[in-house]
């Protein structure tokens, strides 16, 4: 299922399943969430964790769609940032 909470003018669209999803447009990955238990984790998918190694972690939460809008506005920061 294609889906998007983002305000008008984002690209990204989520592909979605039951414990992972991934937000992405048309040229990247932006981002991604996956059930852990009773949480869903968010990470960032244009930006590196601490350590440099794999994608940085946003937080833990505790319904789908606030993890989803957190991996959006993070990911539209990046956008901001650029224009």
């Amino acid at each position: 299922m294609r889906q998007s909470n983002a305000p008008g003018g984002s690209r990204g669209l989520w592909q979605m399943s039951e414990d992972l999803c991934a937000f992405a447009d048309s040229e990247r990955h932006l981002g991604h969430i996956l059930k852990i238990d009773t949480v869903w984790a968010a990470f960032d998918g244009t930006r590196r964790g601490e350590n440099g190694l794999g994608f940085r972690f946003i937080g833990t939460f505790p319904d789908v769609e606030s993890a989803k809008i957190a991996v959006e506005f993070s990911s539209l920061r990046i956008d901001a940032a650029q224009a």
